[in-house]
C-alpha cells in the first residue's frame, strides 16, 4: 500500500486510510499511466504558482484562498486520485464537478487535508513518483538525487496539466519549496508564494498535530528538513520540533534566494485579516511573469487559528 509522504508511524484509527481502496487506486493509476487523453487545448504559457511553507503555517488555507478566488487550475481532491495520469482526473472533475466548483469551497481543514471533492490537494503521491522522494531520507533533495529525477517526463506532465485546465496552474505542496529551484529551471514561469507564521505557534501546532495523528508527540510528522538524520538523534520531541522548524526556514530561505527563482513572502495573519490584499501580492507577482488575472468573488472572513 502507498503510503503517505508525510508519515513516519502509524495512525490513529480516525486517520488511517483504507488499504483496499489504496491497493485499488495503485493498480487503478498504473492502468492509466500510458492512457492517451486526446488532443488537448493549445494555450499560452500561464505561469506555475507554488505555495510553500512550514508544516501548520497557514499554506492549505492560503491554497484555499487561491483556488477560490482566483481563476487558477488546482489539483482537487478527486483529481489527486490519478496521480499517474492527472489528465484523466482533471477531465473527469471538469465533466463531474463543474466549472463552479470552486465556489464550494470552505476554509476548513485537517492537518492539511480537505474533505470535499473539490478541495485542494496536496498531490503527494504525484510529487513522491515524480520526485523520487522514497529514495532520499529527506526532502531537501541533493543535487545527485535531483539529477536522477525526470526532467523532460516531469515537464511534460506539468505542461499538459497547464493546456487541461487553460489557466494558470497552482500547486501546494511544502516539499516543492525545498526544490524551488529545479523546478524554476524546468518552468520558469514559476511562483514561490511562501507563507510565514510565528515559529513558537507552528513547533506548538506540529506537536498538537503528532499526538492527534499518531497518539504521541515522539513520532516524526510532515517536512524533513536537510538535516532530518541529524534532528532524528534528539530525544525530546520539543526539541525535534524545534529543530525541523528552524532547519526547515533556513532551508527555504536558501532555496528561495537561489539565482532564478521567483518569490514572494505572505504573512500568516495577514492573509487572515486582509485576504484579498495578498490575493493582490500574489497577483502582481504574476503580472511579471507574462499574466494578469482578476479576483472572483466577496472577501472572505477568516479568522487567525490558534493551533
Amino acid at each position: 500500500m502507498l503510503d503517505d509522504p508525510h508519515d513516519s508511524g502509524q495512525r490513529i484509527d480516525r486517520f488511517q486510510k483504507s488499504e483496499i481502496e489504496e491497493r485499488y487506486l495503485e493498480h487503478l493509476n498504473r492502468f492509466l499511466a500510458g492512457f492517451d487523453s486526446g488532443d488537448l487545448v493549445v494555450s499560452r504559457e500561464f505561469p506555475i504558482i507554488y505555495v510553500v511553507g512550514l508544516p501548520r503555517s497557514g499554506t492549505t488555507l492560503l491554497s484555499q484562498l487561491i483556488c477560490r478566488h482566483l481563476p487558477v487550475g488546482y489539483v482537487n481532491n478527486l483529481i489527486a486520485r490519478f496521480w499517474l495520469n492527472p489528465i484523466v482526473g482533471i477531465r473527469l472533475s471538469q465533466m463531474v464537478l463543474g466549472k463552479k466548483a470552486r465556489e464550494k469551497i470552505v476554509f476548513e481543514s485537517t492537518h492539511g487535508v480537505t474533505n470535499d471533492p473539490w478541495g485542494p490537494h496536496e498531490f503527494g503521491y504525484f510529487w513522491r513518483h515524480w520526485l523520487k522522494l522514497d529514495e532520499s531520507t529527506t526532502h531537501k533533495l541533493s543535487s545527485e538525487a535531483l539529477e536522477k529525477i525526470d526532467h523532460i517526463g516531469l515537464t511534460v506532465r506539468l505542461e499538459e496539466m497547464i493546456r487541461a485546465f487553460n489557466a494558470p496552474l497552482m500547486f501546494k505542496n511544502i516539499i516543492c519549496g525545498f526544490q524551488a529551484s529545479f523546478l524554476s529551471k524546468i518552468y520558469p514561469k514559476s511562483l514561490f508564494v511562501f507563507i510565514e507564521r510565528d515559529r513558537q505557534s507552528v513547533a506548538k501546532s506540529i506537536l498538537q498535530s503528532r499526538n492527534e495523528r499518531y497518539g504521541s508527540p515522539s513520532v516524526w510528522w510532515s517536512l524533513k528538513p536537510s538535516t532530518y538524520d541529524e534532528i532524528c538523534g534528539l530525544k525530546e520531541p520539543k526539541d525535534q520540533v524545534a529543530r525541523q522548524v528552524s532547519d526547515g526556514a533556513r532551508d527555504f530561505e536558501k532555496e528561495l534566494a537561489s539565482p532564478g527563482v521567483q518569490s514572494i513572502r505572505l504573512s500568516y495573519d495577514e492573509v487572515c485579516a486582509d485576504p484579498f490584499g495578498s490575493l493582490r501580492q500574489i497577483i502582481n507577482a504574476t503580472k511579471s511573469l507574462g499574466y494578469s488575472m482578476p479576483i472572483l468573488g466577496n472577501p472572505p472572513n477568516l479568522t487567525v487559528s490558534k493551533t
